[in-house]
């Protein structure tokens, strides 16, 4: 008898177990299941959101690539014409543009050197169902960059007027005289700026009576009437430097001592071999006290030196280093 009752309860232990193996592993197959959908959900929506990153990742470099190339494609329109002395320069563009743009291209002075004037406007035009943007720049050019560029093609000479032209023979003439061909691009960049600053002055009338003439601030000036202010030594140097196949560049920028400052100040950035170097001729001619007398303080300096006295947009033009 309690055998069969220890028989019967064995069973019912043994079916019992078995219902319950039976369904736990049912419910660890639902489990693994739910977790393992779960998981993949998660997977591909991670695997979605990288793509999303990848392809806003990828579509940010395509439009700054874009924006490069429009960049450059615009810069390469107007030097075409700014270099060959265009008074106006006007192009069709297929995508927007707007005057604020163009003109902050054309503050590039590494492009578009010297201290030539702007004006731009933008206009949009209906052509055939597309929208389009005419553009149209005037440029008031300084006569030493004409001079300047005329020096470099001779082919631009007839856009030159007679006193450009006069600057032009004058500035080969003393180039005859104080340059030969033995001489280091160093010992020729010298020879010129000790001959600007022996064969001139200042116009320091013309500053402090706030009432410079028009030709002081000319090469003219500078040769013809052996007086000028800084625009008119840094464009007369640049010239000069350029025929010495030395490369060279106008400084726009300013003084710390400058109490003026309706006038700005120009000096120049010259290439000797691999380094740039600053000169501001204005500043090493001494003034009418001392005529014919050189100074060499801001003859061949760097950056460091230069900012002690000088302010300039210094991303505009290259760096010049200590070396």
């Amino acid at each position: 008898m309690i055998k069969n009752i220890l028989t019967f309860l064995f069973g019912i232990f043994v079916n019992a177990l078995m219902v319950g193996l039976l369904i736990g592993g049912v419910w660890m197959v639902l489990y693994c299941t739910y977790y393992s959908i779960k998981y993949f959900i998660s997977s591909v929506k991670v695997s979605n959101g990288n793509k999303h990153k990848e392809k806003d990742s990828q579509n940010t470099t395509e439009s700054i690539n874009q924006s490069q190339r429009r960049e450059k494609e615009l810069i390469e329109l107007i030097s075409k014409q700014y270099y060959i002395i265009e008074d106006k320069i006007s192009f069709r563009c297929c995508y927007k543009v707007s005057t604020e743009y163009i003109m902050i291209l054309l503050s590039n002075k590494k492009v578009f050197q010297s201290n030539n004037k702007f004006s731009c406007t933008v206009t949009q035009i209906n052509d055939s169902g597309f929208i389009k943007y005419d553009v149209d720049i005037e440029v008031k050019y300084t006569q030493g960059f004409k001079v300047l560029i005329a020096s470099i093609n001779p082919f631009l000479e007839n856009k030159l007027n007679s006193t450009e032209l006069k600057v032009l023979g004058e500035i080969k003439r003393i180039y005859g005289l104080i340059i030969n061909p033995r001489m280091s691009p160093y010992e020729k960049e010298k020879a010129v700026h000790d001959y600007l600053i022996r064969a001139s002055m200042y116009d320091a009338n013309g500053l402090n009576s706030n009432n410079i003439l028009e030709v002081s601030h000319t090469p003219y000036g500078l040769l013809f009437n052996h007086m000028g202010v800084c625009d008119a030594y840094a464009e007369t140097f640049q010239i000069f430097m350029y025929l010495c196949g030395i490369e060279s560049y106008v400084v726009i920028g300013d003084t710390i001592s400058n109490i003026n400052k309706e006038y700005k100040h120009a000096w120049n950035i010259i290439k000797l071999e691999k380094f740039y170097y600053h000169v501001d001729v204005t500043f090493d001619n001494p003034g009418p006290m001392q005529f014919g007398q050189v100074d060499y303080k801001y003859f061949n300096k760097s950056d460091v030196e230069m900012e002690k006295t000088h302010t300039w947009e210094v991303m505009q033009y290259p760096f010049c280093l200590d070396y």
